[in-house]
């Protein structure tokens, strides 16, 4: 069952494509037709560099696999936090390929906080970024704050997983071994949760209070 919303009418689009209005082509099949048919001409260029149609293909391929080895299914999300550059049409291809939802409406003008809080409501299975972009890169970074989201959902898991089996866990280690691992998780719990407090009463100051109107 498709789970993903859509407006798409299953009637219109099969009258659309019987029309000739439509056509089977992706945007990665046409890349690697392209890779067939020339593959030297020059297919992406940004300031930087500049890729070769069979260049272009294998990059796809590889990334392309890279995912599909990381665990990424069709249907899943994949959001692009990137600028104009090379790497953007490379990441949509090889989603193109792999039938992921490519999602490239993060713009540069998102603080970080924005970024992390879109890609969770998206439900992003993968995301791709460039450091020192964002309206707030000079004092944010995303990989840093994703990583951080990404700790947190772990520690959650681990202390449920913990807690859900303590009791196979106590007959294993004995009594003893259990009452040490509580002692340091709790220290470890309350730690994190000095922390997460401090990185939050940081940002809480350093953010400026604005009162009154525009002027």
């Amino acid at each position: 069952m498709n789970t993903m919303l859509t407006l798409q009418d299953i009637e219109r689009a099969r009258h659309f494509y019987a029309r000739g209005y439509w056509r089977t082509d992706t945007l990665y099949s046409l890349l690697r037709a392209s890779a067939e048919a020339t593959p030297d001409r020059f297919a992406f260029r940004d300031t930087n560099a500049r890729l070769t149609f069979r260049v272009a293909l294998e990059w796809v391929d590889a990334l392309a696999q890279d995912l599909h080895g990381a665990g990424i299914a069709p249907g899943d999300r994949v959001s692009i936090w990137l600028p104009s550059r090379i790497e953007t049409a490379l990441v949509f291809m090889a989603c193109s390929r792999m039938g992921y939802v490519c999602n490239t409406s993060l713009h540069r003008d998102y603080t970080c906080n924005e970024i992390v809080a879109l890609i969770e409501r998206a439900g992003s299975a993968a995301f791709f970024a460039q450091a020192g972009y964002g309206a707030d890169a000079a004092k944010n970074d995303i990989f840093s704050m994703l990583g951080a989201v990404i700790g947190a959902v772990l520690i959650a898991a681990s202390v449920y997983l913990c807690y859900a089996f303590a009791d196979r866990l106590a007959q294993v280690l004995g009594a003893t071994s259990m009452s040490v691992i509580m002692r340091l998780s709790s220290f470890l719990l309350v730690c994190i949760g000095t922390q997460i407090i401090w990185n939050g009463l940081s940002a809480m100051l350093k953010t400026p209070l604005v009162t009154g109107h525009p002027g």
